[in-house]
């Protein structure tokens, strides 16, 4: 059953593995029915969305599939308001590089070079 937070759309799914160290990264679906798994940059498919909690394997996993999410963001230049961003290699959102047709979310925040949550 889908859950509207007021800010977006989330969907509730298994844990496929240990995911404490995840919330507010970008997640994938897993190989098994109704799980997710931390996304990487070189995800397939795509990101399904932004994990809003931090389950260990077999957890709840509640996923933020469309609409506004705080999201944890790595990236060696400052992010703008209105980049696009993917999915780096440990689920952290990045900045799309000139050469990626997709991507997953924008940014509504600046940050400075570095890592935080935007």
């Amino acid at each position: 059953m889908a859950i509207n937070s007021g800010m977006g759309l989330d969907l509730p799914f298994s844990a496929s593995g240990d995911l404490g160290s995840k919330q507010y990264c970008f997640v994938k679906v897993a190989s098994t029915m109704m799980r997710v798994d931390a996304a990487t940059g070189g995800s397939n498919p795509v990101p399904i969305g932004v994990l809003q909690n931090d389950p260990y394997s077999e957890d709840s996993a509640i996923v933020r599939v469309a609409g506004i999410s705080k999201v944890w963001a790595s990236s060696s230049t400052a992010i703008q308001v209105g980049n696009l961003l993917i999915s780096g290699s440990g689920g952290q959102a990045e900045i799309v590089n000139a050469n990626a047709s997709a991507f997953s979310g924008v940014s509504l925040e600046d940050m400075a070079a570095g890592s935080g949550y935007i």
